[in-house]
């Protein structure tokens, strides 16, 4: 399913359910599905006229929650192999995983004291695409579904696909 500019990822997931539950309809296809995935996404958007007020700028709530999330890189160590092993300093799994936590992360300001990132940042969860797919710089999902050769032959489930598009764009 192809959608332009103009077409949001909602409107293509709806219409590759569509096409989904009328490939369902069709004698032979199994495990239909589409790869239009939600997910809980974190989003932090800056208050900039409050995180000015305590001299914290943009970069300074990336950096803070980046080593929240991903944490720091302290230094490497070679055990005497041929690779070089990074030693990171990680917030403990369950700090980084609740929106909460995420709210009440410290960020130093330059006098040295400190502000939560809730208090400079608007922090939360959406839900938000697994991936996004592109071809030709249009957004595309794609609809699956495995064909039991005992019952159906491939183009024929596409020849009744086609029709069934037709008949639903004519309703």
């Amino acid at each position: 399913v192809k959608g332009g500019a103009e077409t949001t990822l909602d409107e293509l997931g709806q219409i590759a359910g569509r096409i989904a539950d009328l490939l369902k309809q069709i004698p032979g296809t199994i495990d239909v599905s589409t790869d239009y995935q939600l997910r809980p996404e974190t989003i932090i958007e800056p208050k900039p006229q409050v995180a000015t007020l305590f001299g914290i700028t943009n970069e300074m709530i990336v950096r803070s929650t980046q080593f929240a999330l991903n944490g720091v890189e302290v230094t490497e160590v070679d055990f005497g192999g041929q690779e070089d092993i990074d030693l990171r300093i990680l917030n403990k799994r369950q700090d980084r995983n609740e929106v909460k936590d995420l709210k009440e992360l410290p960020i130093r300001r330059p006098q040295g004291r400190h502000v939560t990132l809730d208090q400079v940042a608007d922090v939360y969860q959406r839900m938000g695409p697994n991936q996004i797919r592109h071809r030709d710089q249009d957004r595309v999902l794609r609809v699956l579904a495995d064909v039991d050769d005992n019952v159906a032959l491939v183009d024929d489930v596409f020849a009744q696909l086609k029709q069934k598009l037709k008949e639903a764009r004519a309703a």
